[in-house]
C-alpha cells in the first residue's frame, strides 16, 4: 500500500487500481481517476489491503475511545495537568477534537482559580495554550497546572453555558452542559441514603444491565456503579438495580455511597462531584421504568 497526497484525505493506493482512505471515521474508496465512489466495489471489499485499511480504522476507533475516556476521567477526578501533557497529545487529531473547546481553569495547591481560564482552543509551541475567556478574549497560556473541572465547581456555571452557545463552541465530550445535582437544604448530614429513585420497576433485570453498559456503569453485587476520585479519594456510587437471575423482574432501591474501603458514607462526606454522579446515574435509570400512559409506574 503505497499513500498519496488528497485535498483533504491522506489516500492509500491499492493493488487493485482503486484508492482508499478514512475519513471521519469511514473507510471510502476513489477510483483510478480520482474521483470518489458512493461504495466501495467488491474486489476491493476482498482485497488484502482493504482488510489493513479496516484494522487501521478500528485501531483508531478504539485510540479515540481511550482518548474520551482519560478526558472523562480528567474531569470527573478534577485532575491537575501540567501544560506538557496538553503539548504532547494535542498534535494528535484525535486528543484536539476532544479537547478543543474543554472548559479549563488555571490551579495551584489543588485550588481552582476561577478567573483564569477558559475554552481551551488550540497550542502554539511558543504561545503556549490558548483558550477564550469570560470576555470573550484570546488569553495564552505558558505555563502551570490546569483542570478541566466537572460542572458542578465551576463558579457562574450559567454564564459560561451562555457564552459557550453564543460562540458557538461545541464539545466532544459531556462537560459544559452535563447535568449537574447539588445537595438540597433538607438533606441530613448524618444519612448515608436516598430512597428517591427507589422502586422503578422493570420488565426484566437485562433491561437496567444493558442500560448500565451504554451509559458506562458498572454492574456489581446488585448494583449500578460509577466510581469518582475526589479530594485523592476513590468514591463509589452504588445504586441497588437487583441480584436476582437477569431474566426476572427487578425494581430499584436506594442509593449510597462508598469510601475505596467499602465503607457507606454519611452525606457529609460525599464530595460534590461524587454526589452530582450519583444522583445522575440513579436519575437515569429511574427514568428508563416501566411507566403507564398516566405517567406512573406500571
Amino acid at each position: 500500500m503505497k499513500q498519496t497526497a488528497g485535498n483533504t484525505v491522506n489516500w492509500v493506493s491499492t493493488d487493485t487500481g482503486y484508492s482508499l482512505a478514512i475519513e471521519n471515521g469511514k473507510i471510502i474508496c476513489a477510483n483510478a481517476k480520482g474521483a470518489q465512489l458512493k461504495s466501495i466495489p467488491k474486489q476491493v471489499r476482498d482485497s488484502e489491503d482493504y482488510e489493513k485499511m479496516k484494522n487501521l480504522q478500528d485501531f483508531l476507533e478504539l485510540h479515540k475511545l481511550d482518548c474520551m475516556s482519560s478526558v472523562t476521567k480528567w474531569m470527573l477526578g478534577t485532575v491537575p495537568l501540567s501544560l506538557k501533557v496538553i503539548s504532547g497529545v494535542f498534535p494528535d487529531p484525535y486528543w484536539r477534537e476532544i479537547l478543543t473547546n474543554a472548559l479549563i481553569f488555571r490551579t495551584k495547591n489543588g485550588e481552582i482559580n476561577a478567573s483564569d481560564g477558559g475554552f481551551l482552543r488550540g497550542w502554539d509551541d511558543k504561545k503556549g495554550l490558548g483558550f477564550v475567556d469570560m470576555d470573550g478574549e484570546s488569553v495564552w497560556m505558558k505555563d502551570g497546572n490546569i483542570v478541566i473541572p466537572h460542572p458542578v465547581l465551576i463558579p457562574d456555571i450559567d454564564e459560561w453555558r451562555a457564552l459557550g452557545a453564543e460562540m458557538e463552541f461545541t464539545q466532544a465530550f459531556d462537560q459544559l452542559f452535563r447535568e449537574i445535582h447539588v445537595k438540597a437544604p433538607e438533606v441530613k448530614p448524618d444519612d448515608d441514603s436516598l430512597e428517591t429513585w427507589s422502586g422503578g420497576e422493570f420488565n426484566t433485570l437485562m433491561q437496567v444491565m444493558s442500560l448500565c453498559s451504554q451509559k458506562g456503569y458498572r454492574v456489581k453485587a446488585g448494583h449500578a456503579v460509577c466510581s469518582i476520585i475526589e479530594n485523592g479519594r476513590n468514591v463509589e456510587a452504588r445504586f441497588y438495580i437487583g441480584d436476582d437471575s437477569p431474566d426476572y423482574y427487578t425494581s430499584t432501591g436506594d442509593l449510597s455511597w462508598n469510601d475505596e474501603t467499602g465503607e457507606t458514607l454519611k452525606f457529609a462526606d460525599v464530595g460534590p462531584v461524587a454526589w452530582s454522579e450519583g444522583v445522575l446515574m440513579a436519575a437515569t435509570i429511574y427514568s428508563r421504568r416501566n411507566v403507564d400512559e398516566g405517567g406512573e409506574d406500571e
